[in-house]
């Protein structure tokens, strides 16, 4: 048998990275969470959660969290059949940053789910959105990994277009004469934080260009454009956020040639509510006008 009162207490402590805010979560004490996790273990006879910050689950603990994710699926189902009390189902989605700011915003303001679902989003890098997903943080994530998980479904939401952007007179003053290797030394880059490694891959893929360069950290869909509108440095940035900008010529193309196309993946469990489903639905038809 499963004690699923312990396999709660392991996802709480992922979620919230914190024994402490796990325990609140839960109404127990963080001794209380502890025991129960290292109970569940005794009983599977192995480790089930890496205690170093960040908490994740092993691979053993992967799989057990996804039975949990199982049940409650089932739980919801069952609950919506005939609960009348107004309880929403919770559907919580990791996804790229791009994404939540430039077009999923959009199908929240078009889309018939306000007063049907409850939302929580996960924002991180989309290398990473799959991690929310493995360790039993998300239901739904949006990553540009096409291999699908044990037991999700994988399935392609669309090409997000990149273009490497500047100002004109910032053109004119690092690459009047194109991205050089000498140019892309000198000139600052605006990335996103630290785990963005999009711009470093375009370089490297369209210029093999490995160096160290110069960069600004934006941690802001809109401030990232901003700085790059305002001269602090050249980007990389969805076609979508500057098509404007660079129709008015405010920003220019530093390349006509070498553009970055992320595609964009869907990924989600396999065995789904009819309202989850319906709402993954919806979500597909909207972005496949939009990436």
């Amino acid at each position: 048998m499963i004690d699923y009162s312990a396999l709660q207490a392991l996802a709480e402590v992922i979620r919230h990275q914190s024994f402490e805010k796990a325990a609140q979560s839960l109404g127990l004490t963080q001794s209380a969470v502890s025991q129960r996790i290292s109970g569940l273990e005794r009983d599977h006879g192995e480790k089930l959660l890496v205690r170093k910050q960040p908490y994740r689950a092993t691979s053993k603990g992967e799989l057990l969290l996804g039975l949990l994710h199982k049940v409650r699926l089932l739980e919801s189902q069952y609950v919506e059949s005939f609960d009348d009390q107004g309880r929403l189902p919770q559907v919580k989605i990791a996804m790229n940053r791009d994404s939540l700011e430039l077009w999923f915003d959009r199908f929240l303001a078009t889309s018939e789910f306000a007063d049907r679902i409850r939302l929580e989003i996960v924002a991180d890098d989309q290398d990473l959105t799959l991690n929310y997903l493995r360790s039993g943080q998300a239901d739904i994530a949006i990553s540009n990994q096409s291999q699908a998980l044990p037991n999700y479904e994988s399935e392609l939401l669309g090409r997000m277009a990149y273009v490497i952007v500047a100002t004109p007179q910032f053109k004119d003053r690092y690459f009047s004469r194109g991205l050089s290797e000498a140019a892309l030394r000198q000139a600052p880059a605006v990335l996103f934080d630290d785990k963005d490694g999009l711009h470093k891959r375009f370089l490297e893929s369209s210029y093999q260009f490995t160096s160290p360069f110069p960069f600004h950290l934006i941690p802001s869909i809109k401030g990232f454009r901003y700085a790059i509108l305002s001269g602090y440095g050249y980007g990389l940035i969805p076609m979508m956020d500057v098509k404007e900008d660079l129709e008015r010529g405010d920003l220019v193309l530093l390349s006509q040639r070498h553009k970055e196309t992320l595609s964009l993946y869907l990924h989600h469990w396999g065995l789904m509510s009819d309202l989850i489903k319906e709402f993954i639905d919806a979500l597909k038809r909207y972005s496949s006008d939009l990436i």
